[in-house]
């Protein structure tokens, strides 16, 4: 048959990739090498993301590493992976410091390295430090989304206990002040942390179609029109931003 080419063997590995599937994204790979093909920086960023995928740090590091020594720079997509590979597994402190990395090497994070942090902290209850990350992504610029919101409403229901009445501070504050238009996974994340009944009565006051929302799985983060408000009617607070946070994690911790 025909010799294998790059594209072709880029676009199983991407395949594997996609379906989690690091082993087979890794053969791919060295299946280019085999053959005498260059593999460019989108092979080896595909091969990171598998390796993201599964959770597997040390894999995503490694091929990073064979993307430098092949002449490769990483662009903030390659870091942004290895920061997820990180959080994904849990590893929170390595995630801040390759972070902290990527500033080193004079690029910008971006709102999907910030959001992946506040979902590493979510993820693991920790509200303070998830605050704390969505406070300084805020403070450079970026507006937070739909995701970054539900990612909060997540860490208000991993805490311990759940900070229920903060999740609804931060409902408020994306649908009223915001203007941005719940979806599924929004609504999900907001019952585990105030209840399904809690949940319809906020939803009620706040004018949002709780059924329509659930079904609705596009358009998420749209914005909508906001809600007018009674004239004596609290003014929404703006999230608070811990006085610590982000929290600093060392590896004594």
């Amino acid at each position: 048959g025909d010799a294998p080419d790059l594209v072709m063997l880029s676009t199983m590995a991407a395949a594997a990739a996609r379906a989690g599937d690091l082993h087979a994204a890794e053969g791919y790979l060295r299946e280019v090498v085999k053959a005498g093909l260059q593999p460019d920086i989108i092979t080896f960023n595909t091969v990171v993301h598998a390796a993201a995928k599964s959770s597997d740090a040390a894999a995503a590091l490694r091929w990073m590493e064979a993307a430098r020594v092949t002449g490769h720079g990483h662009d903030l997509h390659t870091h942004n992976t290895l920061v997820n590979a990180f959080a994904q597994g849990g590893h929170m402190v390595e995630a801040v410091e390759h972070f902290r990395a990527i500033q080193s090497a004079l690029l910008e994070p971006d709102s999907v390295t910030y959001g992946t942090l506040i979902n590493g902290y979510a993820n693991q209850g920790d509200l303070q430090a998830a605050c704390g990350w969505f406070s300084e992504m805020e403070s450079k610029g970026m507006v937070a989304s739909n995701h970054q919101f539900s990612q909060l409403l997540k860490a208000c229901a991993n805490s311990k206990p759940k900070a229920s009445a903060y999740a609804e501070q931060v409902f408020d504050l994306m649908v009223t002040g915001r203007g941005l238009r719940p979806c599924g996974m929004t609504l999900t994340v907001l019952r585990q942390a105030i209840g399904p009944a809690r949940c319809a009565i906020i939803c009620n006051e706040l004018g949002v179609d709780l059924p329509a929302i659930i079904d609705e799985r596009v358009n998420c983060g749209l914005p909508r029109a906001p809600r007018p408000r009674s004239p004596d009617a609290p003014r929404q607070a703006p999230v608070p931003r811990s006085p610590d946070a982000p929290r600093r994690k060392t590896r004594d911790d």
